[in-house]
């Protein structure tokens, strides 16, 4: 998997342990709209659209983790895969400066 951004719902979305759900099928579509296969163990980079800004642009929070198979899966769990956060949900100004370290 290359490490395209994936959008997630962090309010509305299933709530898995310390991570977030991502999908009750096997693929996602990542920022650019390609299909993404998930699988166990990947790392991915996660976006959401949190409104727009007093600057007049739109502003974006980031998590990023790894994917992990819903624990519990059956036909009435609302996911299969779940993304295990490492670290926090950084709003981007923030997310960004952890890069320029």
């Amino acid at each position: 998997m290359d490490n395209e951004h994936i959008e997630f719902d962090l309010i509305s979305s299933f709530i898995c342990g310390s991570g977030v759900g991502l999908s009750k099928s096997d693929t996602i579509n990542d920022f650019s709209g390609e299909k993404i296969v998930l699988r166990e163990g990947d790392y991915i980079y996660l976006y959401m659209e949190v409104g727009v800004g007093e600057s007049g642009a739109m502003e974006y929070v980031f998590a990023e983790g790894y994917i992990l198979p819903h624990p519990n899966y059956d036909a009435t769990t609302p996911c299969k895969w779940c993304c295990k956060y490492v670290g926090d949900v950084e709003y981007m100004e923030d997310y960004i400066k952890s890069f320029m370290m």
